[in-house]
């Protein structure tokens, strides 16, 4: 660098009144994204119930409002243990009853959460977040089980494969 190009980069006074005004405008627009999306996307709903699925299949539904419990198949789902506070389901997927979740769904709380699984040597099902409201799905994806919110809709299938 030129003796020169030193003494004018020192005499510059640093930012511009027009950087300045593009900076503050650059600010202005992520906190106008920030506040947008935060409206938008806005606070998950409470839950009212919850669905157990298997193969897509509605397997048991518990509604919060009411305190019904639907057991549709017997033959995958055994209530262990059942109190005022909580719920605790064994899901099979063999007949000789072994590849199980257990399922804890606590009334008072209005959530669900996987306690124990034998799916896999990494059980992501045991270490997903407890739904608590309708934007959280718990899946078990060797044991074909998710549980859902009870107002859960699948997502249409827009073509695209994701690896």
């Amino acid at each position: 660098m030129s003796i020169n190009k030193i003494k004018a980069v020192r005499a510059d006074k640093g930012f511009r009144i027009a950087d300045l005004i593009a900076y503050g405008a650059i600010a202005l627009l992520i906190v106008f994204l920030f506040v947008a999306t935060a409206i938008i996307f806005g606070e998950a709903e409470p839950l009212t119930g919850v669905k157990i699925l298997y193969t897509n299949k509605d397997a048991y539904t518990i509604d919060f409002e009411t305190g019904e419990q639907n057991i549709i198949m017997p033959e995958k789902i055994k209530v262990e243990e059942e109190t005022e506070v909580k719920i605790i389901l064994r899901f099979y997927l063999a007949e000789d009853l072994s590849d199980y979740n257990i399922i804890e769904i606590n009334k008072v709380e209005r959530s669900a959460t996987v306690t124990q699984a034998d799916c896999s040597t990494r059980k992501d099902c045991v270490y997903m977040e407890k739904i608590t409201d309708t934007s959280k799905v718990i899946m078990c994806t060797p044991h074909a089980l998710k549980i859902v919110p009870f107002d859960f809709e699948e997502p249409e299938d827009d073509g695209i494969i994701i690896v």
